[in-house]
């Protein structure tokens, strides 16, 4: 698989060293946006945790949501046809409209049931380095 530029992931791996996959994703980072290293380490457990906890609200709407819907709906399992594009699309624009974020979590589960109970045959995961992410665009 080819990624970053053309580089082998094989050549890429070659280089580390024992690192944990976390050390080598960082170090990768480091390497090929030519961002210098830091002289303070960061405490990787430390920012799992802080970052666990501004998520778990969110993601307890979501499941809130999800639960409210299996009582409505009933179980996914066994459909035949399972498709939540339009869902999403209409969620992202009512959000976009409105800028209500409730909007947001109706999208992310709709996201969720497309993932995990899609049928579309065309369907499939493939992950991917679109190498947009560490460009310093994105700030938190």
């Amino acid at each position: 698989m080819n990624a970053n530029g053309g580089k082998e992931w094989v050549a890429l791996a070659m280089k580390m060293d024992d690192l944990t996959e976390h050390e080598y994703i960082r170090k990768h980072i480091l390497e090929y946006k030519d961002v210098p290293e830091k002289d303070e380490k960061i405490d990787y457990e430390k920012e799992k945790e802080i970052i666990y906890r501004q998520m778990e609200p969110i993601f307890q709407l979501c499941r809130n949501r999800i639960l409210m819907g299996r009582f409505r709906y009933g179980p996914n399992v066994g459909m035949s046809h399972f498709d939540c594009t339009k869902e999403i699309q209409r969620c992202l624009s009512l959000y976009l409209l409105t800028r209500n974020t409730e909007q947001l979590i109706d999208l992310m589960n709709y996201a969720y049931l497309e993932f995990r109970f899609g049928t579309h045959p065309d369907r499939h995961f493939t992950s991917s380095d679109d190498e947009e992410h560490s460009d310093g665009g994105h700030k938190w």
